[in-house]
């Protein structure tokens, strides 16, 4: 009888692929990826068919965790506001995961990641497609899809990160001045 696989193991395995593909890309071999998990090269096979399951799952574990930290307000709180605590919880995960937020950008370009685990990962967010979706409705953009300016939210959110980092004095400023100019791209003509 095959003894049960052990969630520790499988997200040491994550965890490790998730710090090595920030450092190295999605090159690095299974066998660094096992050594940073301290499993054997075997193990990581024993969790995933192959390398593009492990990334495939990989991404989906991120979304996951991404997911996880964006929490909405109620409904009832201006549409604005809605859209701008997204923001916040979307920089402040990145700015607390920067491993995590650096793959997840470069797997959601990668054509390893399937076009069914894409779904799959974004089926997770369709509450926040839904308040982009009302946001956009009387903007220049309302022709286009929520995943369109999701992409863009995306965009606009990594790179005021990256100012984030540089200016830290200015963080604030930066942050708020961000959602400003995203708010001004989906909601108005």
């Amino acid at each position: 009888m095959a003894r049960p696989l052990s969630e520790e193991k499988r997200q040491a395995i994550l965890d490790a692929a998730t710090n090595l593909i920030a450092e190295q890309g999605l090159s690095v071999s299974t066998a660094k990826i096992a050594k940073l998990a301290n499993v054997s090269e075997g193990t990581i096979f024993t969790y995933f068919q192959n390398k593009d399951e492990l990334i495939n799952q990989l991404y989906l574990s991120l979304k996951q965790q991404l997911r996880s930290a964006l929490i909405l307000p109620e409904q009832s709180v201006e549409l604005r506001e809605q859209v701008q605590v997204a923001w916040r919880a979307y920089i402040s995960w990145g700015l607390s995961n920067p491993h995590g937020q650096q793959v997840l950008a470069t797997l959601s370009l990668s054509s390893i990641v399937t076009d069914t685990t894409r779904a799959i990962g974004n089926d997770a967010f369709c509450d926040i497609s839904i308040v982009l979706k009302n946001a956009m409705a009387e903007g220049a953009l309302s022709h286009q899809s929520p995943d369109y300016v999701g992409a863009i939210m995306v965009t606009m959110a990594n790179t005021t990160m990256e100012f984030m980092k540089l200016d830290v004095n200015n963080a604030e400023a930066l942050l708020r001045d961000g959602f400003a100019s995203f708010w001004r791209v989906i909601a108005y003509q």
